[in-house]
């Protein structure tokens, strides 16, 4: 079974059900079933054979949804694009992935000029064909009823580009029994049923598809698509749309409560929250736990599609700091550099393995053989697992300080900083020093009208850190780069501190 034939279920069984709602449209399961059908038979026609890609830049809209279900009806891969990108970054996906069409939004005619021309054909999503070769509208004209032969689980229906906090972005691969088993996975452990509505703020042009987007598909439920992120615009859709699940990078979710009229809004409907991307704020824990609402954190990656582990209902506070336990079908490891499980509240890497662990890289064979082995994911992330079974990010191998040959985890020490009440955001970096090698240098967001110095934050950490382990300055920014999904680019910020060095850390 293919993803695009729990399309044709669901319109089979509740075809006046509301599958996709957007600022523009809303389409029950049927005319989403009738409208990928049109698509995926316009593509064929024009040549897309199984396994070629069709690329897309668009923002959260019911027509990114209808082009990926129609590559996956036809047996194509879609490659969504971040929109973000500037023209080179894109111009470099697109040589990777050498799509037969890329699909745009309107808005994006400047950046889409500067990427130049290609061997794919450009369809302008919006109204008139503009610029491009045809229109979005004149190519869903086509008849649905086309003849196909069944699509294998194991072929690919998407190649999603890693969101590149370690240089430039890899292709992965995932195939579409890799979308149903990480559908299975939050269905499950997070309860999904169809009569869910999901409000979605985040891109979905990246991983966070795979959250409360596909997953809400697949059980038959409601997908509401929020273009552009906006607190108050958030606020409405969840009052108006009676949202009953969401899924938000922190950042998101403190916009949302640091809103004005946030304290006047109905959100009796909403049945649980989800976060994820970053630490969440104990902030956004307590409000969810004083109003009975379950949060829900999740940790994973794009080659996971992206499930890996999820906090239990109710544990979040009590195990702030944890990415919870594996999802029922995952398996998960902490290893020493021999490949051999450490110990409890030992630290090693987290490796995993399970049936939605990605195929391969696109064109990578090598990054997939390191990636990739004896079946298990080596993620690149240190970790350790208590007593409880509960699983703690202690740092990502790259991001390790080590000081006058002691090793500290950034992680520990954004921790401890988080827990100053004038701390909104953090990142904690090396930076190159003639005594020590390298010292930890912590990068601050302050909340709006705080009031603190780098020596009460350095004084704080003293407090509750190794003298070590404390960073020996901070600096004030405005904001910390990240990527799509919420993720801070610690490379971005380590680069002005290592030009010249002879380490290079990415």
């Amino acid at each position: 079974m293919g993803v695009a034939d729990w399309i044709s279920h669901r319109a089979s069984v509740t075809p006046d059900k509301e599958a996709l709602v957007d600022r523009h449209r809303r389409m029950t399961y049927a005319e989403l079933d009738r409208e990928m059908r049109q698509l995926g038979a316009a593509l064929r026609e024009s040549g897309v054979r199984p396994q070629d890609r069709v690329a897309g830049v668009m923002m959260n809209r019911v027509e990114f949804i209808v082009c990926l279900m129609a590559c996956a009806y036809i047996g194509a891969i879609f490659v969504p694009i971040n929109y973000r990108l500037n023209a080179d970054d894109i111009r470099y996906i697109l040589d990777d992935a050498c799509p037969e069409y890329l699909f745009y939004d309107g808005v994006f005619q400047e950046v889409i000029d500067q990427v130049g021309m290609g061997r794919w054909q450009l369809v302008n999503v919006d109204g008139d064909k503009g610029d491009a070769r045809y229109s979005y509208r004149g190519m869903i004209g086509h008849d649905p009823d086309y003849e196909l032969l069944p699509i294998s689980g194991d072929a690919a229906v998407a190649l999603l580009y890693t969101s590149g906090t370690t240089g430039r972005p890899k292709g992965v691969v995932l195939t579409h029994d890799i979308f149903l088993w990480n559908a299975i996975e939050f269905a499950t452990d997070w309860d999904i049923v169809s009569s869910d509505r999901s409000l979605v703020v985040n891109p979905i042009f990246h991983i966070v598809l795979n959250i409360l987007t596909v997953p809400l598909l697949y059980k038959g439920g409601t997908v509401v698509l929020q273009d552009k992120f906006d607190p108050e615009s958030a606020l409405d859709w969840m009052e108006q749309e009676r949202i009953t699940c969401m899924f938000a990078i922190p950042t998101n979710w403190l916009a949302i409560m640091q809103s004005p009229s946030f304290d006047r809004r109905d959100l009796s409907s909403l049945r649980f929250a989800a976060g994820g991307g970053a630490p969440v704020p104990m902030s956004v824990l307590r409000f969810f736990e004083e109003k009975h609402i379950p949060f829900r954190e999740a940790f994973g990656l794009t080659e996971t599609a992206p499930a890996v582990s999820t906090m239990p209902e109710g544990e979040s506070v009590r195990k702030r700091g944890s990415i919870g336990k594996p999802f029922m079908h995952m398996k998960v490891r902490i290893v020493d550099s021999q490949g051999h499980d450490v110990a409890t509240n030992q630290i090693g890497e987290l490796i995993v393995h399970g049936p939605n662990v990605f195929v391969g890289y696109w064109n990578r064979p090598e990054a997939t053989k390191e990636a990739i082995r004896g079946g298990w994911f080596y993620t690149g992330d240190l970790a350790r697992r208590d007593e409880d079974g509960y699983i703690f990010i202690v740092d990502r191998k790259k991001d390790l300080i080590i000081s006058g040959g002691e090793n500290v985890a950034s992680v520990e020490v954004e921790q401890a900083l988080y827990a100053h009440p004038s701390v909104m955001e953090v990142a904690v970096i090396a930076v190159p020093d003639e005594k020590w090698g390298e010292v930890p240098l912590a990068v601050v967001v302050k909340k709006p009208q705080a009031e603190v110095t780098e020596d009460i934050l350095v004084e704080f950490c003293r407090q509750r850190l190794a003298h070590f382990k404390c960073p020996r300055h901070v600096l004030f920014v405005e904001q910390l780069p990240k990527t799509a999904t919420g993720k801070i680019q610690k490379n971005v910020l380590r680069e002005r501190f290592w030009e010249g060095e002879e380490r290079r850390v990415h």
